[in-house]
C-alpha cells in the first residue's frame, strides 16, 4: 500500500509542477467542489462497507471467499481514490489555487503539505470506514456500532505506519527537490559528501523519530528482554534498546532500527508478543537482526542513492540523459510543457520504474537471505549444531504459518517488500531437506560482504577528496 500511496502522492505532485497554472477568477467557487472529491473516497468506502460486510458474514467460513472479496474491495478503493485525486488536481486546479491564489508556493514545507492535505484527508477517511471490515473480517456480529475509541486506535495505526512513514519523507524530498538548483556550483565529490552526511544523520535520528511516532513501551518480561538481547548478541548485532510497539494487537511484526549501532532498536509489536511463542519470537528477531548483519539496509541505500546522486549531477551540469531528452523534444515542448518540464517527468517515470522493479527484487532476495540467516544462526557459536539448524527451521517455519493465519492475503501475494508466504516456507522447507543450500548461501554471504564494501569504500574515498576540496 505504500508504494501506491507514494506513486499517487507524487504523480499529483508532479501535475502541479509541471502543469500549467495561472490565476483563477472563480476559485472560490471551486473550493466546495474540492471539498466535495475529497470527501468522494470515504463516502464510497462508506457505502462499500455496508454490501462487502454482508458478503463477508454470508461466506465466513470461507477463506479463499473472503480473501477475494477484501481484496477486490481495496483494489475498488484503490481506484476510486486515485481518480478522485487527479480529478482534484487536473480538471479543479488544486494546484493554482494553492500557488497562485493562496502564493503559498514560496512557503517550504507548508507548500507541500497544503498541496497534498485531500490526498491524506481522503485516506483517513477512507480508513475511518475501512474499520467496519476489520470487524466483520471472519466474525459472526451482524450489529453496527460506531466504536470510537477503536475506530480511532484502527486509524490511528495505519497513520503512524503507513501515512507518516510515507507522508514525512516524500515532503522532505519535494522540498528538497524545488531547491535542487542550490547544487549547480558543487563539485561530484561535495555532493556525495552532502548525501552521505545526510545519510548519517537520518540513520541516528530516524530510530528516536519511530519511538516518537510510534506507541512504545519497554519489554517488561525481563527474561524474555534477556534472551532477545543474547540472541542479538551471538547474531553479531548491537543493539541499544528493546521496545514493544503497542499495536492493539493489530500488527505481528518486529523490526531492528538504525544502521549505526549506537542508535540501533529493536521493536516487538504486541501482536507478536501475544500470539508467538518464546522461540518463534526468538527466531523473528534473529530474522531482523539477519537484515542488519548482512548489510542490507546500506544496500538499499546504494541501490536508492547512487542514482539520484547521477541524476542530480546530471541535471545541475546539463549532461546526459537530461540533455538527451531536451535535445529530442525540442525547444518548442510538447502540449505547452516546456522541454525541460518534460525531461524532468520522464526521468522521473524512468527512476520510479527502476525503484519499482528492482527494489522489489531486491526487497525478495533480502526477506529470503534473512530467513535464512534466522535457521541457519551465522555468526553463532552453533552454526554448525543441525539439531538447532532443524529446530531454529521448524520454528521460523511455524511462525510463518502463524502469520499466515493473521494476515490470509499474504499467503500467496507477494508485496513490494515480502515474497509471498507460501514462497518463504518453501525455501526454508527445501533448506531444511538440502542442507548444501545453506553452505551455498554462506558463501554468498561472505561474497556479498566484499561487495557492498567495495563501492562504499570508494563513496568514503570520494567523500575525503571533497572534503579536501572545500577545506580552508
Amino acid at each position: 500500500m505504500n508504494l501506491f500511496v507514494t506513486t499517487i502522492f507524487a504523480v499529483c505532485y508532479g501535475i502541479a509542477q509541471f502543469a500549467p497554472t495561472g490565476e483563477l477568477e472563480d476559485w472560490a467557487f471551486r473550493l466546495p467542489l474540492i471539498l466535495w472529491a475529497t470527501l468522494i473516497a470515504p463516502l464510497t468506502a462508506i457505502a462499500q462497507t455496508r454490501v462487502v460486510a454482508d458478503r463477508l458474514r454470508r461466506s465466513r467460513d470461507s477463506w479463499e471467499r473472503q480473501n477475494a472479496i477484501v481484496g477486490r474491495l481495496s483494489r475498488q478503493h484503490s481506484t476510486v481514490w486515485a481518480v478522485a485525486g487527479f480529478y482534484i488536481f487536473v480538471w479543479l486546479d488544486w494546484p493554482a489555487v494553492v500557488a497562485v491564489t493562496w502564493q503559498l508556493d514560496k512557503v517550504p514545507v507548508l507548500y507541500e503539505v497544503i498541496l497534498l492535505s485531500p490526498l491524506v484527508l481522503s485516506l483517513i477517511g477512507s480508513w475511518f470506514a475501512f474499520f467496519d471490515i476489520q470487524q466483520f473480517y471472519g466474525r459472526s456480529s451482524r450489529r453496527w456500532s460506531i466504536l470510537w475509541h477503536k475506530r480511532w486506535a484502527f486509524v490511528s495505526l495505519r497513520i503512524r505506519a503507513h501515512l507518516i512513514a510515507t507522508i514525512v519523507p516524500l515532503v522532505l524530498l519535494l522540498t528538497g527537490m524545488r531547491y535542487s538548483y542550490l547544487l549547480q556550483n558543487l563539485t561530484v565529490p561535495q555532493i556525495v559528501l552532502a548525501v552521505a552526511m545526510l545519510g548519517l544523520w537520518a540513520s541516528a535520528i530516524m530510530p528516536l523519530i519511530f519511538l516518537m511516532v510510534w506507541d512504545t513501551q519497554p519489554i517488561v518480561d525481563v527474561q524474555l528482554r534477556r534472551d532477545l538481547e543474547k540472541v542479538c548478541r551471538l547474531s553479531g548485532v548491537a543493539v541499544t534498546r528493546m521496545r514493544v510497539w503497542r499495536t492493539s494487537n493489530q500488527i505481528a511484526n518486529a523490526a531492528v532500527t538504525g544502521l549505526l549501532p549506537g542508535f540501533r532498536i529493536v521493536l516487538l509489536t504486541d501482536a507478536l508478543l501475544k500470539y508467538f511463542t518464546r522461540e518463534e519470537v526468538a527466531v523473528v528477531v534473529r530474522h531482523e537482526a539477519g537484515h542488519v548483519k548482512l548489510l542490507h539496509l546500506p544496500l538499499k541505500v546504494f541501490f536508492v542513492i547512487l542514482p539520484m546522486v547521477a541524476l542530480i549531477f546530471d541535471r545541475t551540469h546539463s549532461l546526459g540523459v537530461h540533455y538527451w531528452i531536451e535535445s529530442a523534444v525540442g525547444e518548442s515542448g510538447v502540449l505547452n510543457l516546456p522541454c525541460a518540464a518534460i525531461s524532468q517527468g520522464a526521468i522521473a517515470v524512468i527512476f520510479v520504474g527502476y525503484l519499482f522493479f528492482v527494489m522489489r527484487w531486491l526487497n525478495h532476495r533480502l526477506e529470503h537471505e534473512a530467513d535464512l540467516f534466522a535457521v541457519m544462526e551465522l555468526g553463532s557459536r552453533n552454526a554448525s549444531n543441525d539439531n538447532d539448524n532443524a529446530a531454529a527451521s521448524a520454528n521460523a517455519i511455524t511462525a510463518l504459518k502463524k502469520l499466515a493465519a493473521i494476515a490470509p492475503q499474504q499467503l500467496d501475494r507477494a508485496t513490494f517488500m515480502h515474497p509471498s508466504i507460501a514462497a518463504r516456507i518453501g525455501l526454508l522447507e527445501s533448506v531444511a531437506a538440502d542442507r548444501r543450500i545453506a553452505k551455498e548461501f554462506q558463501l554468498s554471504f561472505r561474497r556479498r560482504n566484499v561487495m557492498i564494501l567495495i563501492p562504499w569504500i570508494a563513496l568514503l574515498g570520494i567523500a575525503l577528496v571533497a572534503y579536501s576540496t572545500i577545506s580552508p
